[in-house]
């Protein structure tokens, strides 16, 4: 019906602070029961707890309102029934939550703060306790009305929007502007849903999936811009034994003209697909930057049926892992009480899909007891650095395929079956395999290369090239006593288990390899391999051996040591891994090592030394006044310069749980075109008389920093906390621009559009923290200024020191190369403010971390992670290194310095970083 309800009628305030929980109740309340209307949130901030629609209900969002939603678990009490990472229980409501509802929508312009980082450090409670209900409820036949959570131990986190058992649903053009605490949309049981024209920013979060499709039939995505902290688009239908009971499957999708960006996976099916997944179209996507693109997952735990599955015209770039990949064996951490449940996936068609760089081309993973049936390939073209892998698979169609793969191996088949349009090299690699011990662990031996005169006096496994290298040995029991068998490989082998992770005594009778632990799927650690003294399988080589590991699932690949061997020796080789994660299989390289250059050679041909003028002091002051000049119009910093508000001793909920935090102060800096920063002032309770400035860069909020703020705080340090202009905290004017007119600054990149009237729109980057810094200087008798700052704000940490010598050390994390080192990648190039052409004319990179190091005291850490997945990895920085260390030496006055993080291959300040600063400041 016309008829509107305006929630400011039913008592709501938009002062941002007023909880409005009881006034949208009561409008909601009243639109369903005039039978139905539209229940209008205006422009303007309002926040709130759980919100439960009802039927014939439109929640509409004007142009201008924000909804922000309560960071206090009872305000989402009492519990209702959902399906979390699929099992039923009763939790937390959603934020906005529905159940057994018709005809509802959310629709409008406004935008939704899900303000879901007090949550995320719930992860692990939710899921022991997911595992617990599966252990303890679910395989015990426990009713979903007993398995009752909803507390701060349980951890379950809500999904951000919820509707169970609903029909006729309609979502349609609001803006998610922050993640929510878990699953952003989790429509489960529903019928007849349209989800059309949102933009869904939720990156940075944790599990904070953009659009998950559940146990839903007759559904349509389309027109959606998905910036996700975990999977895009997700199909799912319950897992295990609770999947099976419910016996809703998710059918009837359409997925389209959806964008999605640094995300986990682009369109995932699982790995909860027990209930079954059929009948889906996805067509005209685009993805950038995800980890995966097209997904399915699942394993001998799951059943459930996957089929009638078409992809077309997908287009994807720049993903870290494969861009297609099916996986039967998947390793989710919930197994079932049924290990012989195995998935069924098949007619599967792929058509008119291009990716341009991927990790891996495509990935099709079955087992043989899951093998994927009747797959269709038609015009596919991916570049890679590995190929297409195909592994038990019965019935493949390929037309117009190419797989551009930088190692070589551009397509291989495993244990597959009826391959038309393709036809198999004589030179590729051969497999055979044999079942040997009592539990019958399947290994499968692969020669890389075309073997001749098999071994005579070899088990039929092993091959014999005919030219010796490296040498292996089994045993014929755990004991390792009888005769060893020996065979000669020249180039590499591989060891397979299908069925599980081996242990020790694995074989009593003709078989013996050792490890010990299981494999866990890559996270926050990388794998230690390498050669140490243990009995197991022995490996010697003649000159050098190196060790390579990566799990079945392609996930990620660790590299081990390469060691120097005595020649002739025997060494004993132990491979080590963390953690129990249940079955899983892995394959281990271990071939010849060949010398290969760290650094292309392309980036050698730059003449460092030319790049960089400065000689002596005078070209120091003289660089650094242009540089100056340059961003602001003006030859000297301007000292007298003061912030526009001082408010002392605010609340900010989300900081509570900081012990060694005792107030904030926030700091407002306002500066020309309406533009604002916001900063926080955070002094501890133990003061040391230092202060670290500390900038978030491009991740959003310094909360999302949290953690290396609380560790300052926690020895004693007072931090600055800065984000990025238009991110955080920081407004988002709208700005009439003479011949463009009206825009409104949304993202830093928009900047450019500004004309300031003296120096460069750059400065709206610079100016909030010079302007704290003479703050800082007036009201405290801080003995040290330090800064730190990640990704972009390791860029503004490395401009800021360049100019401002008030800051002793500072330390630019993964944030910058010079620009003869980015040409050869995209995601090293950077964003707009990076790469300034009249910006790095005046003083160009390799000059500003000179000008940021030079100073008496002073010094400037550059750390680079050498793994890192967004940007500015790797070796390259050995081309500049030594000659900008010695610069800094020749000028008699500060240290420059890099360091390598190699822990982890995450964007972010890893703990073996953070200690490291903490020590340098300590200095």
């Amino acid at each position: 019906p016309d008829k509107t309800f305006n929630i400011i009628n039913y008592g709501a305030k938009s002062d941002g602070k007023t909880k409005n929980t009881k006034a949208f109740k009561a409008a909601i309340g009243a639109c369903s029961a005039a039978g139905g209307g539209t229940v209008l949130v205006p422009s303007g901030k309002w926040f709130t707890g759980s919100i439960h629609l009802k039927s014939n209900v439109n929640l509409h969002f004007e142009e201008g309102a924000e909804l922000h939603f309560s960071e206090n678990p009872n305000d989402y009490l009492p519990v209702v029934l959902t399906r979390w990472a699929g099992l039923e229980v009763y939790n937390y409501s959603a934020l906005i939550y529905a159940n057994g509802c018709e005809n509802i929508a959310i629709t409008g312009p406004g935008k939704l703060f899900g303000h879901g980082e007090s949550w995320w450090g719930w992860k692990k409670r939710g899921e022991n306790t997911a595992k617990f209900v599966y252990e303890n409820q679910v395989l015990k036949d426990i009713p979903t009305e007993e398995r009752i959570y909803g507390t701060p131990i349980a951890g379950l986190r809500p999904q951000f929007i919820n509707p169970v058992n609903c029909k006729n649903i309609l979502f349609e053009g609001f803006t998610i502007a922050a993640p929510g605490p878990f699953w952003t949309f989790d429509i489960t049981y529903c019928e007849n849903v349209i989800v059309r024209g949102l933009r869904i920013d939720t990156y940075g979060g944790a599990n904070t999936d953009g659009i998950n499709i559940n146990s839903t039939k007759n559904a349509l995505v389309e027109y959606c811009l998905i910036n996700s902290g975990d999977d895009c688009v997700a199909l799912k239908s319950g897992i295990n034994e609770d999947g099976w009971r419910i016996g809703i499957p998710t059918e009837n999708v359409v997925i389209r003209n959806i964008k999605g960006l640094e995300a986990h996976g682009g369109i995932v099916i699982g790995s909860d697909m027990s209930g079954d997944v059929r009948n889906i179209y996805a067509h005209n996507c685009k993805f950038i930057g995800t980890d995966r693109g097209i997904r399915l997952k699942s394993n001998a735990s799951r059943g459930g049926v996957v089929e009638n599955i078409y992809y077309d015209n997908i287009e994807m770039k720049d993903v870290e892992g494969e861009a297609i990949i099916i996986n039967t064996d998947y390793g989710a951490y919930m197994a079932s009480g049924d290990s012989k449940a195995y998935p069924v996936f098949r007619d599967l068609k792929f058509s008119n899909i291009t990716c341009n760089n991927a990790g891996v081309a495509l990935n099709m993973m079955g087992t043989a007891n899951s093998t994927i049936k009747n797959i269709s390939l038609k015009n596919i073209k991916i570049e890679a650095e590995a190929g297409m892998k195909f592994n038990w698979v019965n019935g493949i169609d390929i037309e117009n395929v190419e797989s551009i793969a930088k190692n070589g191996d551009d397509i291989s088949f495993r244990n597959c079956k009826n391959i038309n349009g393709y036809v198999q090299k004589e030179s590729e690699a051969k497999t055979k395999t044999e079942n040997i011990s009592e539990k019958k662990i399947k290994v499968d031996i692969e020669i890389t290369r075309e073997s001749t005169n098999q071994c005579p006096d070899c088990p039929s496994i092993f091959f014999n090239s005919g030219n010796p290298g490296l040498v292996g040995e089994y045993f014929n029991n755990k004991n390792l006593e009888g005769e060893p068998v020996f065979a000669r490989i020249d180039n590499q082998i591989k060891f397979n288990w299908d069925h599980g992770s081996p242990a020790s005594d694995i074989s009593k009778d003709k078989f013996s390899i050792r490890w010990t632990g299981q494999l866990k799927a890559p996270g926050s650690g990388e794998y230690e391999i390498g050669l140490k003294s243990d009995n197991g399988f022995r490996l010697f080589l003649n000159n050098k051996l190196k060790i390579d590991a990566w799990d079945s699932h392609e996930a990620g690949r660790f590299k081990g040591e390469v060691i120097e061997l005595e020649k002739d020796k025997f060494y004993d080789l132990k491979i080590e891994y963390f953690e129990n994660v249940g079955s899983c299989s892995a394959i281990f390289s271990l071939e010849k090592y060949e010398e290969r250059p760290e650094i292309p050679l392309v980036y050698k041909e730059t003449n460092v030394k030319k790049l960089i003028s400065i000689n002596n002091t005078a070209d120091v002051s003289k660089l650094r006044e242009d540089l100056i000049q340059f961003i602001f119009g003006k030859k000297k910093l301007q000292h007298n310069i003061m912030p526009t508000e001082i408010k002392e001793n605010i609340k900010d909920e989300k900081y509570n749980d900081i012990k060694s935090l005792e107030s904030i102060t926030e700091i407002v800096v306002k500066m020309d075109f309406g533009l604002d920063s916001k900063i926080y002032h955070f002094i501890p309770k133990n003061k040391k008389n230092k202060v670290i400035l500390y900038h978030q860069g491009h991740r959003g909020d310094f909360i999302n920093g949290k953690s290396v703020i609380k560790e300052f705080l926690d020895n004693g340090y007072s931090v600055v906390a800065f984000s990025m202009p238009l991110l955080g905290m920081n407004s988002q004017p709208r700005v009439n621009i003479p011949k463009y007119g009206l825009l409104k600054l949304e993202k830093h990149d928009h900047l450019k559009f500004l004309k300031p009237t003296s120096g460069h729109s750059v400065k709206y980057f610079i100016e909030p923290i010079i302007t704290t810094i003479n703050y800082l200087e007036r009201e405290f008798n801080y003995s040290e200024i330090e800064m730190v700052g990640l990704s972009g704000g390791g860029w503004t940490t490395t401009l800021v020191s360049a100019i401002d010598s008030r800051i002793r050390k500072n330390f630019p994390v993964a944030g910058s190369y010079p620009v003869y080192l980015r040409s050869e990648s995209d995601r090293d190039w950077g964003d707009w403010e990076q790469t300034i052409p009249d910006l790095l004319q005046t003083v160009n990179y390799l000059e500003l971390y000179i000008l940021g190091a030079y100073g008496n005291g002073r010094k400037q850490v550059q750390v680079i992670n050498k793994n890192d997945a967004c940007c500015f990895a790797g070796t390259k920085w050995k081309t500049y290194y030594s000659e900008v260390v010695n610069r800094v030496k020749e000028l008699n006055e500060g240290t420059w310095d890099l360091w390598l993080d190699n822990t982890h291959n995450e964007h972010k300040i890893s703990e073996y970083i953070l200690q490291n600063i903490i020590g340098e400041i300590e200095k």
